[in-house]
């Protein structure tokens, strides 16, 4: 993979000099898109249009572009997708599919007229598409928990990679970094805020090991640090509230229920025939493993076996993350996950390669050739009242949440919808509802 920043510059830069809307910049190896979404539905009560750019999708490729809570629409995302497209081979960029991505979010957040824009980094953070975001543009950057991932492209240590996620600070533009992450971490990062002048905060301090609460912490210390920069920085007619203490605990309890891919109890008998729902997490290195393994436990007073449905990226380290998260009562399927729309360079390891790195892990370790099928074979294996977690890569998550919409014929909920024509000066501010529609990839949820 080709990384760099002229291209995606050149599709943005060109045409926009200085972005519209303000941003909010996150990078992190684990946790970026749980604090996305808990700083989105703050920010939205708190009376701001808000836009949030996170990847992978799971279900749409849309869905990574939300607009006050919800996807975008197909046609305003194809309308948007088309044009840097066009802007792309005009210039002869050859930009890669996650910059034209890129691009296109940030397209569709001045043509949705938004104010502040929620931007999760891709991979790392320095050389990411994203990191193309003006000083004068960034309320706040945010740096999640810091774990190996990626060493091939970002380094061999966590030192390493926090430098490399360090890359999105802006001069004298406030960071918030999770309290949790290892103290060399946090100094290797809050040594690159001093650099730049920029004021360094860590999250609140964790009271539990619960990676969704964690992350709720970083995205409150993040939020008051958001707010009170909007009211030093942004000229607004509408009246900002900043949500008391208590409002913003009811508001991020609310956000998890909606939370495709982290820890999600989703209904799935129309293929397991079970009446029991099946659990879906996108953890996919050691330190979501681990995480992972700590909601797993805590589900029951004792330990219970778990049934795993497991598909890995070629590029994960397997070992580290089966050794975290499989006890030696478990079962653990392997399958393989599809082809991931827009995401070409994107391959599954191979089940068999899996299966062989379990044998001496779990009590009974098998292969299925499709995730339906490995769903299937998790049913049997775990009968009525057995724990079935899917895990491993949030690609599995979406080919399982597709293969769910499919059986169930879940319809799709309202999207967002731009109505008129390509020229911005004749679209209308998107009006943020006082509750947002769940998620298509939630419409499943229990």
């Amino acid at each position: 993979m080709d990384f760099g920043l002229s291209r995606i510059c050149r599709l943005v830069r060109g045409y926009h000099k200085v972005l519209p809307w303000k941003a909010v910049h996150i990078a992190g190896t684990n946790g970026k898109g749980t604090t996305s979404r808990y700083l989105e539905a703050l920010l939205e009560r708190s009376n701001i249009v808000v836009g949030l750019f996170n990847s992978p999708h799971l279900v749409h490729r849309r869905d990574c572009i939300r607009i006050c809570g919800r996807s975008i629409h197909q046609r305003t995302f194809d309308q948007c997708e088309e044009l840097v497209k066009q802007r792309n081979a005009d210039a002869k960029l050859e930009a890669t599919a996650f910059e034209l991505l890129t691009a296109t979010a940030f397209e569709c957040f001045i043509r949705a007229k938004v104010e502040v824009a929620i931007i999760e980094c891709g991979l790392g953070g320095r050389l990411d598409a994203t990191n193309i975001l003006l000083a004068e543009e960034v309320l706040c950057s945010v740096i999640t928990r810091i774990g190996l991932d990626h060493q091939d492209v970002l380094g061999d240590t966590v030192e390493e990679i926090a430098a490399e996620k360090a890359g999105i600070i802006k001069s004298n533009v406030p960071v918030v970094v999770d309290r949790s992450n290892l103290l060399s971490v946090k100094r290797v990062i809050k040594q690159r805020a001093e650099e730049l002048g920029s004021p360094f905060a860590l999250s609140v301090s964790p009271q539990t090991d619960d990676y969704l609460i964690n992350n709720g912490l970083v995205a409150e210390t993040a939020y008051k640090t958001v707010v009170k920069r909007i009211g030093e920085t942004m000229s607004r007619s509408r009246k900002l509230r900043l949500l008391p203490k208590a409002r913003i605990q009811e508001e991020m309890a609310e956000a998890r229920k909606g939370f495709g891919g982290r820890f999600q109890s989703v209904w799935a008998r129309a293929i397991t025939r079970r009446y029991k729902p099946i659990i879906l997490d996108g953890a996919h290195n050691e330190q979501a493993a681990t995480a992972l393994r700590y909601k797993v436990d805590a589900l029951s007073e004792t330990p219970q076996p778990v049934t795993w449905v497991m598909a890995m990226s070629s590029t994960k380290s397997s070992d580290a993350f089966l050794n975290a998260l499989v006890r030696p009562d478990d079962t653990v399927i392997f399958c393989e996950f599809g082809p991931v729309d827009g995401m070409p360079w994107v391959r599954p390891q191979a089940k068999e390669v899996l299966a062989s790195l379990a044998h001496d892990i779990a009590r009974s370790v098998q292969v299925a050739d499709s995730p339906g099928k490995a769903l299937k074979l998790a049913a049997k294996v775990a009968g009525q009242d057995g724990e079935i977690i899917v895990a491993g890569s949030l690609y599995l998550v979406g080919d399982i949440l597709r293969l769910l919409q499919k059986a169930n014929q879940t319809p799709e909920v309202k999207r967002v919808r731009l109505e008129r024509g390509l020229k911005q000066e004749e679209e209308e501010v998107p009006r943020c509802a006082e509750r947002s529609d769940q998620d298509i990839n939630t419409g499943l949820s229990r």
